[in-house]
């Protein structure tokens, strides 16, 4: 676990999963920062997010021709009865959401449809001018969607989703879970069949890269002991003793050090295969504030996780050992976002910078 000095850990009110991330975590504002749309209360009405509203009207047109009238008269029942807790889950730098309830539902109303509408339109191929139109520009979306300042209760969303899938039509489309997974090229969690509560896209990317979900984060094992410093991949390999292996499709849970005696103590560290994408620096930082923001430091699983990394990487020379035979980062290239392995490193160089807090 990283040292608990660097560690300023801020306890929300209950019921927060939203947050404006304080500006006393040292995150970079751009990796927080919506480009393109807003999702959510915190980014609503800024000047230059205006334009997406247009394109929201369209998507809501689009939706609304997809179910009865009635479907959508009894999505806003549902919002506005779970007004006050959708309320609750957004958590201000200075206190609870300003906005109104009436004034909230409206926007969560018109961003869960955008949402669910682009993922329809995703699932279904459609190329409508705006997804699908060029990668940089899906790049964006999907990294809008994953920011922690930019979300709408998971469970609203799927509220809406399950309505959309009681029509014949959609029966044999996928879970939200899996249409989610597959949007933001996200692995799906093992425990895909009997899920906790997602509380939004932010926490389904830790519970991706974590490899479970907790209904609780008690029921994760505790991050025990603390470290201040550690050898480099490349002083570990020094050393002689210490051989890296990759744990193929594996999670952060499933990372492990063992060891052996064979004249001398030899150890092996398990690691988990990274895949590195243009979303990974984006998706590492804002899993990282939501961790901050939302749990202790010894539930920080993926935070812990990074810290590791930015010890053992800390130049070239460490990120080639490491890529060798696919020990432990990978470009993705193949039908997916990737990037050049001379490239990783920035993404490495931006681990320590992560955790630097």
């Amino acid at each position: 676990m990283f040292p608990h000095s660097v560690y300023k850990h801020w306890l929300a009110p209950p019921g927060c999963c939203s947050y404006e991330v304080p500006s006393y975590f040292s995150f970079r504002r751009d990796l927080l920062t919506p480009i393109v749309f807003s999702i959510g209360p915190i980014h609503h009405g800024k000047k230059e997010l205006a334009l997406m509203e247009d394109r929201k009207k369209i998507y809501y047109e689009k939706f609304c021709s997809r179910i009865p009238k009635e479907y959508l008269e009894k999505f806003k029942s549902i919002l506005q009865y779970q007004e006050i807790c959708i309320h609750a889950t957004y958590c201000y730098k200075n206190g609870i959401c300003p906005l109104q309830l009436d004034e909230l539902r409206s926007i969560v109303l018109f961003d869960s449809i955008f949402i669910i509408e682009l993922f329809l339109s995703y699932h279904e191929k459609e190329n409508d001018g705006f997804l699908n139109e060029t990668m940089e520009k899906n790049v964006i979306i999907k990294r809008d969607l994953l920011l922690l300042e930019n979300q709408v209760p998971y469970h609203i969303l799927n509220q809406l989703y399950r309505l959309l899938l009681g029509i014949t039509r959609y029966q044999e489309y996928p879970s939200l879970l899996v249409l989610s997974c597959k949007f933001f090229d996200l692995r799906i969690p093992v425990q895909e069949l009997c899920p906790r509560r997602v509380e939004h896209f932010t926490d389904l990317a830790r519970s991706s890269l974590m490899g479970v979900f907790s209904s609780d984060p008690l029921d994760l094992l505790k991050s025990s002991g603390e470290f201040l410093s550690l050898p480099t991949a490349m002083e570990l390999k020094k050393l002689g003793v210490v051989r890296f292996e990759p744990i193929e499709g594996g999670y952060i849970a499933d990372m492990k050090c063992t060891s052996r005696w064979f004249i001398v103590k030899l150890i092996k560290l398990q690691i988990p295969h990274i895949e590195v994408n243009l979303l990974s620096e984006c998706m590492f930082q804002n899993v990282s504030a939501f961790e901050l923001c939302a749990y202790n430091p010894e539930y920080s699983h993926v935070s812990n996780f990074l810290y590791l990394m930015s010890c053992l990487v800390t130049d070239e020379e460490d990120l080639n050992l490491l890529v060798t035979n696919k020990k432990m980062f990978q470009s993705v290239t193949e039908g997916r976002i990737g990037l050049p392995d001379r490239d990783i490193f920035g993404v490495c160089e931006t681990l320590r910078s992560l955790v630097n807090y």
